[in-house]
């Protein structure tokens, strides 16, 4: 059940108490996500977090319904992308430019 659901949502109240275990967890993770992206040249760093940024664009996409191709979502981070990995990207899909 989503939040806007129950009846008083507007009022909507929570403790952490429940998913603090988690919250710990994700964040440790994040730490050492953070660590590894940082031991990576400016290069890598930015080659990794445009392949994420295009990973989870291609995964809400499919949320909506809508099926992309990675070279797809890559089109509009394409000058980017051709700057990092010397490999410039051709624009498939005109639509993708949206996301």
């Amino acid at each position: 059940m989503y939040n806007w659901q129950y009846e008083d949502w507007p009022n909507f109240k929570y403790t952490t108490t429940e998913i603090e275990e988690k919250l710990f967890k994700f964040s440790q993770r994040a730490g050492r996500v953070n660590g590894i992206l940082e031991g990576l040249s400016d290069t890598m760093q930015m080659e990794a977090i445009l392949s994420l940024m295009v990973a989870e664009a291609v995964k809400t996409s499919e949320i909506e319904g809508e099926y992309l191709s990675q070279e797809d979502v890559m089109s509009p981070y394409g000058t980017i992308w051709a700057t990092v990995t010397q490999n410039p990207l051709k624009i498939q899909w005109r639509g993708v430019w949206g996301i």
